[in-house]
């Protein structure tokens, strides 16, 4: 089996493994945690570390590979020496080395080494068949409430006071009885006629009633206009797995689960990058055409989103 794939089980057994001329890996245990980016809770698991500055070894390694193949002393020792100068040789090659269920080994542009060790990994046997929880989020969308406006016509209702007794009226009635009587005392009857008795028929006019107004205004407010703005509902973009390009990424994220990637994605509005070689999806806030811009952008993401924030040149 490559050292690629052994060293998840070997961490399981030693909490230090130091390749002589390679590097030091730790095993520390971790408790429960939550993580603010992915928003899962983590179950026990052993934090990996990586110290390149551990040159000397302790001959654990030597010594596991000794009785676990039978070797001799020499043997082990150019073993670990061979498989060494393999890791080397790959990181000079692709830039880029992956440990399985442990963590990827990045060289940057200036020449030093990053260790990114995975969010999850299955070392703490304690921990055997815990998988992790998804808690979403709670989001709370900010909505803009419009009110419609009405457009009204002020109606003026003039009213009769009912408390003012009505002289005008009855000074047109009485008016309107005079003339009667007096046209029907003046007319040239014939003797006959005049013995006989004629009855005036008087006609009463109807005043305008004031409910007349009333009745007009409420005609005036069924014909009022109303406004109603209506407010166009934006869906949201749908977000894809896209492929890296050319460019500076600030990775904030990474996982197997290409579900997980674009859900992240979604609620957060960063960028899902797929990269089948290593078997991943990563999270980008953004993608910058030089590193110095990159760099800028980098502190805000540490300090506001992910500490271990870092930039992935494509």
């Amino acid at each position: 089996m490559p050292f690629t794939q052994r060293l998840q089980f070997l961490l399981e057994k030693y909490d230090a493994l130091i390749l002589h001329g390679f590097g030091a890996f730790y095993a520390r245990y971790q408790t429960a945690q939550w993580h603010p980016v992915t928003h899962r809770i983590i179950p026990p698991q052993k934090e990996i570390s990586f110290n390149r500055s551990i040159d000397q070894t302790d001959g654990v390694l030597e010594n596991e590979f000794k009785i676990s193949f039978g070797l001799s002393s020499d043997e082990s020792h150019a073993l670990v020496k061979g498989m060494v100068d393999f890791l080397l040789e790959e990181l000079e090659t692709h830039k880029r080395l992956s440990f399985e269920g442990v963590g990827e080994l990045v060289v940057r542009p200036d020449g030093s080494w990053r260790f990114l060790p995975f969010e999850e990994n299955h070392i703490l046997s304690e921990s055997f068949g815990l998988s992790s929880i998804q808690v979403r989020p709670v989001l709370r969308n900010s909505s803009t409430t419009v009110q419609p406006v009405f457009e009204t016509e002020t109606v003026h209702i003039q009213q009769t006071n009912s408390s003012k007794f009505p002289w005008k009226a009855m000074a047109a009635t009485f008016s309107l009885l005079a003339i009667t009587a007096s046209l029907f005392w003046i007319n040239p009857f014939s003797e006959v006629s005049k013995q006989e008795h004629h009855t005036a028929q008087v006609v009463q006019i109807q005043p305008t009633s004031s409910f007349d107004s009333i009745k007009k205004a409420e005609e005036l407010k069924s014909d009022t206009s109303i406004e109603t703005v209506i407010v166009d509902v934006v869906k949201e973009e749908e977000v894809t797995i896209e492929q890296p390009i050319a460019g500076y990424y600030i990775i904030v994220g990474s996982t197997t689960s290409e579900k997980e990637a674009l859900e992240m994605a979604q609620s957060h509005r960063w960028v899902a990058l797929a990269f089948p070689e290593i078997g991943r999806f990563r999270l980008a806030t953004n993608r910058f055409e030089n590193r110095g811009e990159a760099q800028m952008a980098l502190k805000t993401v540490r300090s506001e989103i992910d500490s271990q924030a870092w930039i992935l040149k494509h």
